[in-house]
């Protein structure tokens, strides 16, 4: 059974990419979870709910229910035994019922918790998993709120319309997994871990493998069986992880955030940010963004 870890202040230092990177390079410890805020109730039935936290963390073994999570301002970060995700404003995670998980939110963070019952929503897929949430999720999420208190919850409409929900959920998450960043098993690849958060702009094969002590050949070989990536998918998933989190927040342009992570020109930035997602880094600023 994994550990359980108190809560501490300093705990709590920042909710992002580079923290990300530093809980991926420490071994999964359960965070203490007898004050939580994202749970489901004793009811056991399907409802949404409205959370705000931040800054917070809260562990749990494994919840009864599924949850969609859809992060309506600030970002948190959720981590499980083999790595977690960052999931910025405007994007949603999925945790499915029973996964033991870490949950930590930045300052002033507001949450849609959709707690979904597990026969209403067969989970297909191997764990958690990270979506931006496209204008018809919002809405659908927002729609239950109408329904607050005992006896709302218990109508018709309210019961048929959260196994709706339950259902076309799934479609929302059949993109390539995003925003992960996997455990590192090994002492050779924890360090490799740290360099990407510290010299994330500047990183290369040669500095990596100096900093782990390792050959190319034997990092290479690393990288693919601990994080099931080659060293140039992990440096550009980091890296696109991390200018996914800077585009979101509005506050960079577009060129800015290419340099911040790493990309000598906008059209080299451009080319691996959108071969990777599809869109985009400004129609995902515009999709994504406060503004957006």
């Amino acid at each position: 059974m994994a550990q359980t870890r108190k809560t501490r202040p300093n705990d709590l230092d920042g909710v992002t990419t580079l923290s990300r990177l530093t809980h991926a390079a420490s071994p999964f410890v359960l965070l203490d979870g007898r004050h939580r805020r994202v749970m489901p109730d004793a009811r056991g039935e399907a409802y949404v709910e409205t959370v705000q936290l931040g800054p917070w963390e809260e562990g749990s073994h494994g919840d009864p229910m599924h949850k969609l999570v859809m992060v309506l301002s600030g970002q948190i970060d959720v981590e499980g035994t083999g790595g977690g995700w960052l999931v910025p404003r405007n994007h949603m995670i999925f945790i499915p019922m029973g996964r033991p998980f870490n949950l930590r939110a930045a300052e002033d963070t507001t949450l849609l918790v959709a707690h979904m019952g597990p026969g209403d929503c067969p989970w297909p897929r191997p764990g958690c998993w990270v979506n931006g949430a496209e204008d018809i999720a919002r809405v659908m999420l927002r729609y239950p709120l109408r329904w607050s208190g005992q006896a709302p919850r218990d109508s018709e409409a309210a019961s048929l319309f959260l196994k709706t929900l339950a259902t076309v959920c799934l479609d929302w998450f059949e993109n390539p997994r995003m925003l992960h960043i996997p455990s590192a098993q090994s002492e050779p690849m924890r360090r490799v871990l740290l360099y990407l958060r510290d010299h994330l702009a500047e990183a290369n094969l040669a500095d990596a493998c100096a900093e782990a002590d390792l050959t190319a050949r034997t990092l290479q070989r690393r990288c693919e069986e601990e994080f099931g990536l080659g060293w140039r998918d992990l440096l550009r998933e980091v890296r696109t992880m991390r200018a996914m989190e800077l585009l979101v927040t509005g506050n960079m342009a577009v060129g800015d955030v290419a340099k911040a992570v790493g990309f000598l020109s906008m059209s080299a930035f451009a080319t691996s940010f959108t071969a990777r997602l599809g869109v985009s880094p400004s129609a995902f600023s515009r999709a994504y963004s406060p503004e957006g």
